[in-house]
Protein backbone atom coordinates (compact mmCIF):
# COMPACT_ATOMS: atom_id res chain seq x y z
CA UNK A 1 0.00 0.00 0.00
CA UNK A 2 1.71 3.18 -0.81
CA UNK A 3 1.79 6.47 1.05
CA UNK A 4 -1.44 7.99 -0.35
CA UNK A 5 -3.66 5.06 0.15
CA UNK A 6 -2.52 4.78 3.75
CA UNK A 7 -3.37 8.16 4.45
CA UNK A 8 -6.67 7.94 2.99
CA UNK A 9 -7.48 4.56 5.03
CA UNK A 10 -6.42 6.53 8.21
CA UNK A 11 -8.84 9.22 7.55
CA UNK A 12 -11.55 7.12 6.54
CA UNK A 13 -11.25 4.76 10.36
CA UNK A 14 -10.45 8.16 12.10
CA UNK A 15 -13.44 9.45 10.23
CA UNK A 16 -16.03 6.63 11.27
CA UNK A 17 -13.97 6.24 14.85
CA UNK A 18 -15.55 10.13 15.54
CA UNK A 19 -19.18 9.42 13.99
CA UNK A 20 -19.12 6.54 16.51
CA UNK A 21 -18.20 8.55 19.29
CA UNK A 22 -20.56 11.37 18.57
CA UNK A 23 -23.34 8.65 18.17
CA UNK A 24 -22.73 7.78 21.68
CA UNK A 25 -22.20 10.34 23.49
CA UNK A 26 -25.57 11.99 22.08
CA UNK A 27 -27.41 8.63 21.92
CA UNK A 28 -29.96 10.02 24.11
CA UNK A 29 -30.92 13.25 21.86
CA UNK A 30 -33.09 13.48 19.52
CA UNK A 31 -33.39 17.05 17.39
CA UNK A 32 -31.07 18.78 19.26
CA UNK A 33 -27.99 21.38 18.85
CA UNK A 34 -24.98 21.32 21.04
CA UNK A 35 -22.30 23.30 21.59
CA UNK A 36 -19.51 21.80 19.16
CA UNK A 37 -16.88 23.31 20.35
CA UNK A 38 -16.09 26.91 22.68
CA UNK A 39 -13.75 29.03 20.08
CA UNK A 40 -15.67 31.01 17.25
CA UNK A 41 -14.54 31.52 13.63
CA UNK A 42 -15.04 34.66 12.04
CA UNK A 43 -18.24 34.88 14.80
CA UNK A 44 -19.36 31.48 13.69
CA UNK A 45 -20.88 29.45 16.63
CA UNK A 46 -19.52 25.93 16.09
CA UNK A 47 -22.36 23.87 17.06
CA UNK A 48 -23.52 20.36 16.00
CA UNK A 49 -27.14 18.93 15.36
CA UNK A 50 -28.00 15.24 17.24
CA UNK A 51 -30.85 12.67 16.09
CA UNK A 52 -30.48 9.65 16.92
CA UNK A 53 -32.27 8.49 14.02
CA UNK A 54 -30.03 9.40 11.52
CA UNK A 55 -26.53 7.60 11.19
CA UNK A 56 -23.81 10.30 12.07
CA UNK A 57 -24.51 13.87 14.23
CA UNK A 58 -23.88 17.00 11.89
CA UNK A 59 -21.18 19.53 13.13
CA UNK A 60 -22.12 23.23 11.91
CA UNK A 61 -21.08 26.75 12.08
CA UNK A 62 -23.44 29.26 12.56
CA UNK A 63 -23.80 33.13 11.99
CA UNK A 64 -26.55 34.94 13.89
CA UNK A 65 -26.51 39.11 12.99
CA UNK A 66 -27.59 41.32 15.45
CA UNK A 67 -31.44 41.29 15.09
CA UNK A 68 -32.88 43.44 17.82
CA UNK A 69 -35.86 43.98 16.29
CA UNK A 70 -36.24 40.10 15.78
CA UNK A 71 -36.88 41.11 11.91
CA UNK A 72 -37.31 38.23 9.54
CA UNK A 73 -33.49 38.20 7.32
CA UNK A 74 -31.89 36.05 4.51
CA UNK A 75 -30.24 32.57 5.81
CA UNK A 76 -27.21 31.97 3.37
CA UNK A 77 -25.92 28.00 3.14
CA UNK A 78 -22.44 27.15 2.25
CA UNK A 79 -21.47 23.59 1.18
CA UNK A 80 -17.80 22.39 1.24
CA UNK A 81 -16.08 20.42 -1.33
CA UNK A 82 -14.97 16.60 -1.08
CA UNK A 83 -12.73 15.54 1.83
CA UNK A 84 -13.27 19.32 2.87
CA UNK A 85 -15.93 18.60 6.31
CA UNK A 86 -14.19 17.24 9.69
CA UNK A 87 -15.67 17.48 13.29
CA UNK A 88 -14.48 20.31 14.21
CA UNK A 89 -16.06 23.09 11.38
CA UNK A 90 -12.39 24.44 10.96
CA UNK A 91 -11.68 22.72 7.48
CA UNK A 92 -14.84 24.07 5.54
CA UNK A 93 -13.55 27.55 6.50
CA UNK A 94 -10.40 26.76 4.59
CA UNK A 95 -12.32 26.51 1.12
CA UNK A 96 -14.78 28.93 2.23
CA UNK A 97 -13.30 31.68 4.05
CA UNK A 98 -13.77 33.96 1.20
CA UNK A 99 -17.20 33.35 1.26
CA UNK A 100 -17.69 33.87 5.41
CA UNK A 101 -15.40 36.63 5.30
CA UNK A 102 -17.08 38.77 3.02
CA UNK A 103 -20.42 37.91 4.40
CA UNK A 104 -19.40 38.93 7.59
CA UNK A 105 -17.91 42.26 6.63
CA UNK A 106 -21.46 43.10 4.83
CA UNK A 107 -23.57 42.62 7.70
CA UNK A 108 -23.96 45.69 8.38
CA UNK A 109 -25.61 46.62 4.71
CA UNK A 110 -27.54 43.27 4.61
CA UNK A 111 -28.10 41.19 7.81
CA UNK A 112 -28.36 37.38 7.59
CA UNK A 113 -28.26 33.99 9.17
CA UNK A 114 -25.29 32.06 7.73
CA UNK A 115 -25.37 28.45 7.82
CA UNK A 116 -22.20 25.93 6.92
CA UNK A 117 -22.34 22.27 7.87
CA UNK A 118 -19.58 19.97 7.93
CA UNK A 119 -19.91 16.51 6.80
CA UNK A 120 -17.28 13.54 7.42
CA UNK A 121 -15.25 12.48 4.71
CA UNK A 122 -16.75 9.82 4.29
CA UNK A 123 -20.01 11.10 2.99
CA UNK A 124 -21.62 13.53 0.15
CA UNK A 125 -23.55 16.36 -0.34
CA UNK A 126 -25.19 14.56 -3.43
CA UNK A 127 -28.61 13.77 -2.62
CA UNK A 128 -30.25 9.77 -4.37
CA UNK A 129 -33.85 9.44 -4.13
CA UNK A 130 -34.28 6.26 -2.16
CA UNK A 131 -37.93 5.85 -2.95
CA UNK A 132 -38.55 3.36 0.51
CA UNK A 133 -37.64 6.80 2.86
CA UNK A 134 -39.25 10.22 2.55
CA UNK A 135 -36.00 12.67 2.06
CA UNK A 136 -36.31 14.45 5.54
CA UNK A 137 -36.17 10.32 7.24
CA UNK A 138 -33.07 9.81 4.77
CA UNK A 139 -30.69 9.13 6.86
CA UNK A 140 -28.17 10.26 5.02
CA UNK A 141 -27.27 14.02 4.45
CA UNK A 142 -30.48 15.65 3.12
CA UNK A 143 -32.47 13.85 6.09
CA UNK A 144 -29.86 15.32 8.45
CA UNK A 145 -29.64 18.45 6.86
CA UNK A 146 -33.55 18.85 6.73
CA UNK A 147 -34.26 18.08 10.45
CA UNK A 148 -31.18 21.23 10.81
CA UNK A 149 -33.04 23.04 8.71
CA UNK A 150 -36.64 22.66 10.23
CA UNK A 151 -34.90 23.10 13.81
CA UNK A 152 -33.05 26.25 12.96
CA UNK A 153 -36.64 27.92 11.32
CA UNK A 154 -38.15 27.30 14.65
CA UNK A 155 -35.78 28.84 16.74
CA UNK A 156 -34.53 32.01 14.49
CA UNK A 157 -36.74 34.72 12.30
CA UNK A 158 -35.85 33.02 8.98
CA UNK A 159 -37.16 34.79 5.99
CA UNK A 160 -38.38 31.55 3.75
CA UNK A 161 -38.67 33.60 0.95
CA UNK A 162 -35.09 34.41 0.81
CA UNK A 163 -33.31 31.16 1.55
CA UNK A 164 -30.26 30.89 -0.88
CA UNK A 165 -27.81 27.87 -1.19
CA UNK A 166 -23.93 28.17 -2.09
CA UNK A 167 -21.67 24.93 -3.20
CA UNK A 168 -18.48 24.00 -4.19
CA UNK A 169 -17.52 20.97 -6.20
CA UNK A 170 -19.19 17.84 -4.13
CA UNK A 171 -21.10 20.63 -2.52
CA UNK A 172 -22.10 22.10 -5.84
CA UNK A 173 -23.67 18.51 -6.70
CA UNK A 174 -25.04 18.75 -3.61
CA UNK A 175 -26.25 22.04 -4.06
CA UNK A 176 -28.14 21.04 -7.40
CA UNK A 177 -30.06 17.83 -6.19
CA UNK A 178 -31.21 20.52 -2.65
CA UNK A 179 -32.60 22.51 -5.82
CA UNK A 180 -34.13 19.51 -7.69
CA UNK A 181 -35.80 17.86 -4.40
CA UNK A 182 -36.46 21.10 -2.28
CA UNK A 183 -37.20 23.84 -5.28
CA UNK A 184 -39.79 25.25 -2.33
CA UNK A 185 -36.69 26.01 -0.18
CA UNK A 186 -34.43 28.07 -2.53
CA UNK A 187 -34.42 31.52 -3.98
CA UNK A 188 -31.39 31.42 -5.15
CA UNK A 189 -28.00 29.19 -6.33
CA UNK A 190 -24.73 29.31 -6.68
CA UNK A 191 -22.87 26.34 -7.70
CA UNK A 192 -19.34 26.22 -8.19
CA UNK A 193 -17.33 23.69 -10.02
CA UNK A 194 -20.30 21.37 -10.07
CA UNK A 195 -22.12 18.59 -12.72
CA UNK A 196 -25.26 16.73 -12.77
CA UNK A 197 -25.33 12.97 -13.45
CA UNK A 198 -26.09 12.50 -17.31
CA UNK A 199 -28.96 9.78 -16.46
CA UNK A 200 -30.34 12.86 -14.12
CA UNK A 201 -32.65 14.25 -17.18
CA UNK A 202 -35.67 15.49 -15.23
CA UNK A 203 -33.83 17.87 -12.71
CA UNK A 204 -33.60 20.46 -15.49
CA UNK A 205 -37.52 20.93 -15.57
CA UNK A 206 -37.35 20.98 -11.87
CA UNK A 207 -35.21 24.10 -11.19
CA UNK A 208 -35.82 25.95 -14.36
CA UNK A 209 -37.38 28.63 -12.59
CA UNK A 210 -34.48 29.15 -10.03
CA UNK A 211 -31.83 31.99 -10.58
CA UNK A 212 -28.52 30.38 -10.55
CA UNK A 213 -25.25 31.94 -11.54
CA UNK A 214 -22.86 29.01 -11.89
CA UNK A 215 -19.10 29.00 -11.59
CA UNK A 216 -15.88 27.25 -13.52
CA UNK A 217 -12.72 26.90 -15.07
CA UNK A 218 -12.25 25.49 -18.63
CA UNK A 219 -8.83 24.30 -17.27
CA UNK A 220 -10.61 22.42 -14.03
CA UNK A 221 -8.99 19.12 -13.85
CA UNK A 222 -10.69 17.70 -10.99
CA UNK A 223 -14.00 18.33 -12.24
CA UNK A 224 -13.62 19.20 -15.74
CA UNK A 225 -16.41 21.81 -17.29
CA UNK A 226 -17.98 19.40 -20.13
CA UNK A 227 -18.47 15.70 -20.38
CA UNK A 228 -16.72 13.32 -18.48
CA UNK A 229 -16.63 10.04 -16.27
CA UNK A 230 -15.78 8.50 -12.81
CA UNK A 231 -18.15 5.88 -12.03
CA UNK A 232 -20.84 7.06 -13.34
CA UNK A 233 -21.07 9.84 -16.25
CA UNK A 234 -21.52 13.51 -15.37
CA UNK A 235 -21.87 16.76 -16.96
CA UNK A 236 -20.15 19.69 -16.27
CA UNK A 237 -21.16 22.98 -15.88
CA UNK A 238 -20.65 24.09 -19.81
CA UNK A 239 -23.30 21.22 -20.44
CA UNK A 240 -26.11 21.89 -17.11
CA UNK A 241 -25.89 25.74 -18.72
CA UNK A 242 -26.80 24.70 -22.21
CA UNK A 243 -29.37 22.17 -21.18
CA UNK A 244 -31.08 25.14 -19.04
CA UNK A 245 -31.01 27.37 -21.43
CA UNK A 246 -32.29 25.01 -24.58
CA UNK A 247 -35.24 24.67 -22.26
CA UNK A 248 -35.98 28.10 -21.90
CA UNK A 249 -33.92 28.94 -18.57
CA UNK A 250 -33.35 32.82 -18.34
CA UNK A 251 -32.44 33.70 -14.67
CA UNK A 252 -28.75 32.00 -14.87
CA UNK A 253 -25.76 33.70 -15.12
CA UNK A 254 -22.02 31.80 -15.67
CA UNK A 255 -19.00 33.04 -14.91
CA UNK A 256 -16.06 31.41 -16.88
CA UNK A 257 -12.63 31.26 -16.27
CA UNK A 258 -10.15 30.37 -18.74
CA UNK A 259 -7.65 29.74 -15.60
CA UNK A 260 -7.68 28.82 -11.55
CA UNK A 261 -8.20 24.95 -12.52
CA UNK A 262 -10.63 23.36 -9.38
CA UNK A 263 -10.34 26.92 -7.03
CA UNK A 264 -12.15 29.15 -8.89
CA UNK A 265 -14.47 29.50 -6.42
CA UNK A 266 -12.24 30.99 -4.13
CA UNK A 267 -11.54 33.73 -6.83
CA UNK A 268 -14.94 34.11 -7.27
CA UNK A 269 -16.25 34.86 -4.22
CA UNK A 270 -13.32 37.11 -3.40
CA UNK A 271 -13.72 39.22 -6.64
CA UNK A 272 -17.26 38.94 -8.42
CA UNK A 273 -20.58 40.89 -7.11
CA UNK A 274 -22.35 37.90 -5.67
CA UNK A 275 -23.59 39.13 -2.34
CA UNK A 276 -25.51 41.98 -3.98
CA UNK A 277 -26.90 39.50 -6.70
CA UNK A 278 -27.97 36.87 -4.69
CA UNK A 279 -29.87 38.89 -1.98
CA UNK A 280 -31.73 40.78 -4.66
CA UNK A 281 -33.16 37.01 -5.28
CA UNK A 282 -36.90 36.45 -3.55
CA UNK A 283 -39.55 34.01 -4.06
CA UNK A 284 -41.99 36.70 -4.21
CA UNK A 285 -40.44 38.63 -6.70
Amino acid sequence: MNIKNSIIKFRINNCQKKIRYYKNKYSDLTDDIVKNRKTKILGFERLRYCNNKMSYTLPFAFYTPKNKSNNKLPLIIYLHGSSNGGESNIIPFFGGFPFAFRLTKNMKKEPCYILIPSIPITETYITVFESEHSLSENTKFDGIFTKLFNKLKSIYPIDENRVYIVGSSDGAMGTYTQLKFHKERYAAAIPMMGAILDDDTNIYKVIKDIPIWAVHSENDKVVPIKNYTYTKDWNGTDIVVQKLKNIGKENIKYTRYKKFGHRASFFFMMKENWIEWIFKQSKTS
